[in-house]
């Protein structure tokens, strides 16, 4: 029942939430789950492959429905994470892999900008 309720919430949603956010959901509709549950079944769900977990730096890791490759972005200012498609990753994949010998087995890419709604700017 409680890995269903957290598998059902994150694959609803896009906002690549963390182990609280979902515990925060989860927990008005079963109230007696623990966090350390939530982290449990996250995981668990993570290395059956059903999730994507996030690790990032000096933050807490994010869990994402979205399984096909892509990178993401987040806001310094807001902490706004989305999802970025980009056509040339394969490419980039093969030039790492010429150049080191490594076959890639897994990528995790984030980005950090400032959004739109937080202001542009005009470092890239």
């Amino acid at each position: 029942k409680q890995l269903q309720a957290i598998r059902r919430y994150t694959e609803s949603v896009k906002t690549h939430p963390t182990a609280e956010d979902v515990f925060t959901v989860i927990v008005k509709e079963i109230p007696e789950i623990s966090l350390r549950t939530v982290y449990r079944n996250l995981n668990k769900l993570s290395q059956e492959g059903i999730l994507r977990k996030i690790q990032v730096p000096n933050a807490p890791d994010r869990f994402d429905s979205t399984l096909e490759p892509h990178q993401h972005i987040i806001c310094t200012e807001c902490g706004e994470f989305i999802d970025v498609f980009m056509n040339n990753e394969q490419s980039l994949l093969d030039e790492i892999h010429g150049l080191s010998g490594y076959t890639i087995t897994g990528i995790d890419v984030v980005y950090r900008g400032i959004c739109p709604k937080c202001g542009h700017s005009d470092a890239v």
